[in-house]
């Protein structure tokens, strides 16, 4: 009888084109994603004393939200319940006792409400967080003149989400955003979802022929930048940007015209990334500068975009293979044997240059863990959707990956 998981086998396929030789180590995605969401509550409980105290010292902030919405991804897979009553009694905590709104950074945690809301997994009594959230978010909009689209002709953009253009604000933001346009049933919301994605592209393509995206500017509120913001390409938010618009597109009809267009962005942009990976796997944590260092949560988002691409037919050609192969590698050698994930950067506001953002030190944090649940949980989602190519290198990745004897008993 087939099961219904599969077994990677990370490093084995030394025979990949562009892959270097690796020593073979066997890992089972089901059970790696319960190691790592098993740890990620855990070490909370051992320091707080219980699962209900750790729960209520997460923060209802950006970090703590991308956790709890890879924990929820991963409860698909593992299907255990202590992932449940954590992140029920997470929102229970906030719910009751009062949670902040008072900048775009506490809206993630709406976007893990929406995802359990639609999961069945929270009462409906929730709705009221999300209204909240909404409003909050929309409150808040910025003119910015002076910007040049892909033309080079001058246009004005119009900024939502509080008129902040962070690119990290298309997945912390974005992420509620679907949801609830989901959830309210309203084309005329998703579309202005859409809009803030094409907004950014306006605003933060970086100069040149790269189609990778600037981390993000400081305006003021003439919609004219007040601090320096350099152009760098900074990895984790172009991941934040990727895996944001794969869920958008997830999550729209093909016959949607503001669709189209990000799809299009998504593959332009996608098909630039790989030549930024490095031996180690990893990508650095400026794009374009490959003697800064490897970061693991960056190296997750391109993984899980890649393996949604190719899931959904986005993306196709043997480069995402070899990057997901190299990136998997790379993400386990940073997953401790008690099922730590190290060597994530420290939270990261825009900065003007790339020395500032390789000066950012690295450790255990959790947005990190939360992308590397959502990338662990999409290649499973890949390897069980069981499509396999023509070509070489794909055919390879499949034969080299997947364990056939584990899968049948």
């Amino acid at each position: 009888m087939m099961r219904w998981f599969a077994v990677l086998l990370i490093g084995c396929c030394t025979f990949l084109p562009g892959l270097s030789q690796a020593k073979e180590t066997k890992i089972s995605l089901p059970q790696e994603i319960g190691r790592i969401s098993r740890w990620a509550m855990q070490r909370r409980i051992d320091k707080q004393g219980s699962l209900e105290k750790a729960a209520e010292h997460e923060h209802w902030s950006w970090g703590g939200g991308v956790l709890m919405f890879g924990l929820v991804r991963a409860h698909r897979v593992t299907q255990d319940e202590n992932i449940i009553r954590f992140v029920q009694h997470w929102a229970d905590f906030h719910y009751e006792e009062g949670f902040p709104l008072n900048h775009t950074d506490r809206i993630m945690p709406a976007g893990v409400i929406a995802e359990m809301i639609l999961e069945g997994k929270l009462p409906t009594r929730y709705d009221a967080v999300l209204k909240l959230s909404y409003d909050y978010l929309m409150a808040g909009k910025r003119v910015v003149r002076g910007c040049r689209d892909a033309d080079g002709k001058r246009k004005k953009v119009q900024l939502e989400f509080r008129g902040r253009s962070w690119l990290d604000d298309l997945f912390m933001c974005g992420m509620f955003m679907t949801r609830y346009a989901e959830m309210t049933g309203s084309q005329e919301l998703m579309d202005r979802v859409a809009n803030q994605f094409l907004a950014h592209l306006d605003l933060l393509q970086c100069h040149g022929e790269a189609r990778v995206l600037n981390h993000g500017q400081w305006l003021g509120r003439n919609g004219r930048p007040f601090l320096p913001s350099g152009e760098v390409a900074w990895a984790r938010a172009n991941g934040w940007y990727l895996a944001a618009t794969a869920d958008f597109l997830m999550k729209n009809p093909a016959d949607n015209p503001k669709r189209a267009a990000m799809l299009r962005y998504f593959q332009e942009i996608m098909a630039e990334i790989p030549q930024y990976q490095l031996e180690s796997g990893l990508f650095p944590t400026v794009l374009d500068k490959p003697s800064s260092y490897g970061e693991v949560a960056a190296t997750a988002l391109f993984v899980y975009a890649s393996a949604a691409g190719l899931r959904q037919g986005w993306l196709k050609g043997d480069q995402y293979y070899v990057l997901m192969h190299r990136g998997l590698q790379a993400i386990m050698e940073n997953v401790d044997a008690n099922g730590q994930v190290v060597g994530i950067s420290a939270g990261t506001p825009v900065l003007p240059t790339p020395r500032l953002y390789e000066a950012i030190n690295r450790g255990t944090w959790p947005w990190g863990e939360g992308a590397v649940l959502l990338a662990l949980v999409e290649v499973l989602d890949l390897v069980k959707a069981g499509k396999i190519g023509d070509s070489e290198v794909e055919r390879a990745f499949w034969g080299g990956f997947l364990n056939t004897e584990a899968q049948s008993q």
